[in-house]
């Protein structure tokens, strides 16, 4: 527990890229010490028990058969193909990705190393009761998939670091931000508690949307708690109402991840 702590405190004092990516290794390597108990994972791997053995996976067509431990909107994760999540582009034929989680599935995917932890499923069969192997999806003619965001990309993200109700101009000239903190859901309210470098809560982010692809990461990630949310800033909380109840401004989440 005191080195998850560190960790999280670390994570957000994030000043220098290499600190960063020190960090994310840490992660990595925090999570694998703890395989042979629990199987957490980093942040591209969801923590799961029994994990096969993971397949070698090449730029193309790739087969890919195992449990299916986590999924959400078009996304599934199966622990044999390790440091890949595999996309659907189109609707299954029966149900969501959420009804294969603990299933047995197999199938065919393309992997292009432009977006180099993603999958993008040809085909998919799920396993039945009787052993035999119903075929639930098959890919359309054209597949666009955009929900994605690379290591890159994310630099084009301002990290905000101990912002309060007072500093709106840290956030209003800014369309891409990133915050540190932990989602909470009550209701139709959905916000994230804003947490500075000192561990302390600093104030509260009003979530309008919050994408299927953080969701997904926020599953695959359940041992954690508080995250970096990228986020596209909306409108400032007006100052009478952000000084009374801490709410800083509106956004929509597009990702959550470790850092």
């Amino acid at each position: 527990m005191r080195l998850k702590r560190w960790l999280s405190l670390e994570i957000l004092s994030g000043k220098k890229t290499i600190h960063v990516f020190g960090l994310a290794i840490l992660a990595f390597l925090l999570i694998t010490a703890g395989n042979t108990a629990c199987k957490p994972s980093s942040e591209e791997e969801a923590p799961v028990e029994g994990v096969e053995e993971a397949s070698a996976i090449k730029e193309g067509l790739n087969n890919f058969e195992g449990e299916v431990k986590v999924a959400e909107g078009k996304f599934i994760f199966i622990p044999n193909i390790k440091g890949f999540d595999i996309v659907v582009t189109g609707d299954l034929k029966s149900g969501d990705t959420t009804s294969l989680e603990g299933k047995q599935i197999r199938g065919q995917g393309t992997v292009s190393f432009d977006k180099p932890s993603i999958m993008l499923a040809n085909t998919i069969e799920v396993k039945q009761e009787d052993g035999s192997w119903q075929v639930i999806y098959e890919a359309p003619a054209e597949q666009e998939f955009e929900e994605y965001l690379d290591l890159k990309t994310r630099q084009e993200y301002k990290a905000l670091e101990n912002i309060d109700y007072r500093k709106s101009e840290e956030w209003e000239n800014d369309e891409k931000v990133k915050i540190y903190g932990a989602l909470q859901e009550e209701g139709d309210s959905t916000k994230i508690a804003v947490f500075n470098e000192k561990g302390d809560k600093s104030g509260e982010v009003l979530v309008d949307e919050i994408s299927d692809y953080a969701r997904f990461y926020l599953k695959k990630l359940r041992l954690f708690d508080k995250f970096w949310f990228y986020c596209n800033v909306k409108e400032t909380v007006p100052w009478s109402s952000r000084r009374r109840t801490q709410e800083l401004f509106h956004a929509d989440v597009f990702f959550a991840g470790l850092f």
